[in-house]
């Protein structure tokens, strides 16, 4: 019985993921990404989002829906350095709901939960490829970073204020445009409760590089979405 519930729970996730034909349609500042085979973390391709290229930088954002509200693990890896010092680079659901590298304290990774309140982890940044995991329960989101490739993740916080998602976003933004960088995010991974399935997968190492829907938004082809056995 508990076998069937779990394919029943995946192919419920799975229609809601086939309604986006294999596709995740980043909205917000698309001219600022692209697909780049200079930094990838596995595989041939990350994600470049590149401000360097941006005239008038503010608040440079994209996200990509992945249809309704459903609990499981939300997680991407960033290619951090100390010595930069964004304003803000961050990977999650949403602007509210993030973790990264915040103006606020920019020596370790901070989680941004609603409005500006950002909780310092007690992580000191890397130089190299950082990992972020975000935790729907249903009940709660707990916050994870891993430092050494994913051996280990570390929870750093944890809030019932966001519950479940629907979307993935990445920030990479200078509001006075004088930190203007260009950020590498990679193995960005929906997956179920278990962290066991990938449910979706970007950038890795079989999956296709970004492309351009039929409307000129630049999409995201994702890998084929793995059914439990």
């Amino acid at each position: 019985m508990k076998g069937k519930v779990i394919l029943v729970i995946v192919i419920m996730m799975a229609i809601a993921f086939s309604a986006l034909g294999g596709k995740l349609k980043w909205t917000g500042n698309t001219d600022l990404i692209t697909e780049s085979k200079e930094m990838a973390r596995n595989g041939s391709y990350s994600l470049l989002f590149d401000t360097t290229i941006d005239k008038n930088p503010t608040s440079r954002m994209v996200s990509a829906s992945i249809g309704g509200e459903i609990t499981g693990i939300l997680e991407g890896w960033l290619l951090d350095d100390p010595i930069i010092k964004p304003v803000w680079i961050t990977f999650g659901n949403k602007m509210d709901c993030c973790i990264g590298v915040q103006f606020g304290n920019q020596a370790n990774y901070t989680i941004r939960i609603g409005g500006t309140n950002q909780v310092d982890t007690q992580v000191p940044r890397i130089e190299g490829w950082v990992g972020f995991r975000l935790e729907f329960t249903g009940k709660e989101v707990k916050f994870y970073i891993s430092t050494d490739n994913g051996e280990k993740w570390q929870e750093v916080g944890e809030t019932d204020a966001y519950k479940t998602f629907n979307s993935v976003h990445l920030r990479n933004n200078e509001n006075t445009g004088a930190s203007k960088m260009a950020a590498y995010f990679d193995d960005i991974r929906v997956m179920d409760s278990d962290g066991n399935t990938a449910l979706y997968e970007g950038f890795g190492s079989d999956v296709d590089p970004l492309s351009v829907s039929s409307e000129g938004k630049l999409a995201s082809v994702w890998g084929t979405l793995k059914y439990l056995e």
